[in-house]
Parts: structure tokens; C-alpha cells; sequence
């Protein structure tokens, strides 16, 4: 995280999760770890979250009463699940670049190219019925020749990273914005993620709903079960 406004926004994130742990917390002493928290959980909030419900969970499970930095680290992401997450960001990031500089080359072959940029000689052409694709073979590679673009310097990933990188996540995962009463009283324990529209029961841990990671729903088959759904800003019972 080198933006400052994403540093910022990081920050707020996290002073936001750990004021609302139903723990003993020392806010001001663990917010100065903030780049301890942006390390280990990839910069991503939503790593973030799910990091700290699991932690307040099992303590609150095991009797304690205090957050702390040393149980937050017992629950802190494996390196096997870093290395995944790391693979996948960087795997998209390679895509945007490539997808940049393939645009940047068929712009270069375009302006390289006066036969294929509107004009009086192309109108010519089509006015003696000569298509514009049957321009000379040999004019075309010598233009493309000239305005080549090389691809940077990038490490493709290869055997386990690979299969790694193949394993699609979801981006939706987190604590729910569903008041845990109404949560009870409608007695629909079924969610459905607003990201891929994959379905799963959940129920209250201290008070919050976390729909948990997971892999993205590979079909398209609309959903019609009553489940909570969230429409627009909202949370709702829906379908049945």
C-alpha cells in the first residue's frame, strides 16, 4: 500500500474493526501496527475482516478477555494461503498490462497504417470496388515490422503456482450488515453472495454474520429458495 489514500482508507478499516471487538482492545497501541496488519493480510480489508472475527471468535470461545497482538498472529493467513492470494492479484495485474499493451499495438499498426484511417484514398478504393482488406500483404508486415511493441519483462507461473493461480476466488467475504434480531426472527439461515450468487448457511458468532471465502459459483442457474439476499444497499429475505 504506497497510495497514501489507500493507506488511509486501510487505517480507518482497520480502527473500525477493532472498536467494535467485544473485547478488551488497545486500540491506539495495535493501530500502530497498521503496516504489521497490511502485511499479513495482502492490504485487503476483506482479508482483514474475516482475520479478526476468527481471532475474536476462538478467544471468545476459550474464555478470554482481551485481544491481543500474539493471538491475532496464531490466526493470522498461512504462507501457503499468502503465496495463493499474491499469485491471483498478480496474475490480474499481468492481464491489465497485457491487455494495455495489445490496445497501445493495434493503435500503433492503426496510425502506422494510412490505408486503414479514414480519408479520400480509402473512399477511392471502395468507389472502385477494392476492399479495404486487400491491401498489399507485403505494405502491411513492413508497417507492422517497423511499430513492434515487446512485452515486459514478466516470471509466468508455473506447476503448483499455476494450479494455485487456477483456483478462483469470490472477492465478497466478511461480516454482514443484517441486524442479528431480524437475522433470528426470520428464521432463513440461507445467504446468498451478492458477487457470484453462491449460497451458504450461516448463523451468529458473538453477535455477527461473517459469509465466509469461497470459491466463485460456476453456474448460472438463478437462485429461488428463501434466503437472505442483499438488494441494492439492503438485506432482505427474498424468493420462496
Amino acid at each position: 500500500m504506497d497510495n497514501q489514500t489507500e493507506c488511509e482508507e486501510f487505517v480507518g478499516a482497520l480502527r473500525s474493526f477493532l472498536e467494535r471487538v467485544p473485547l478488551a482492545v488497545d486500540v491506539p497501541g495495535l493501530l500502530g501496527h497498521w503496516r504489521w496488519f497490511g502485511e499479513w493480510s495482502l492490504g485487503c480489508v476483506g482479508v482483514l475482516g474475516d482475520w479478526m472475527v476468527e481471532t475474536v471468535d476462538t478467544l471468545c470461545k476459550e474464555g478470554e478477555t482481551t485481544l491481543t497482538i500474539e493471538a491475532l498472529k496464531r490466526h493470522a493467513l498461512q504462507p501457503d494461503q499468502q503465496l495463493r492470494m499474491e499469485m491471483e492479484a498478480r496474475t490480474g495485474e499481468y492481464k491489465v498490462e497485457r491487455a494495455k499493451a495489445q490496445s497501445e499495438q493495434e493503435l500503433q499498426q492503426l496510425l502506422g497504417n494510412p490505408t486503414a484511417l479514414p480519408g479520400a484514398a480509402l473512399k477511392n478504393l471502395e468507389a472502385n470496388g477494392v476492399s479495404s482488406l486487400s491491401t498489399s500483404p507485403d505494405t502491411t508486415r513492413s508497417t507492422r515490422g517497423k511499430k513492434r511493441i515487446e512485452r515486459e519483462a514478466f516470471r509466468d507461473p508455473v506447476g503448483d503456482q499455476m494450479r494455485a493461480v487456477n483456483a478462483l476466488k469470490c472477492t465478497f467475504s466478511g461480516v454482514l450488515e443484517i441486524v442479528p434480531q431480524r437475522f433470528l426472527d426470520s428464521g432463513i439461515s440461507r445467504v446468498e453472495c451478492p458477487q457470484c450468487a453462491a449460497m451458504r448457511s450461516l448463523e451468529l458468532r458473538n453477535e455477527l454474520l461473517r459469509f465466509p471465502s469461497h470459491d466463485k459459483r460456476k453456474t448460472r442457474t438463478p437462485q429461488t429458495d428463501r434466503r437472505w439476499a442483499k438488494r441494492e444497499t439492503a438485506w432482505d429475505v427474498v424468493g420462496g
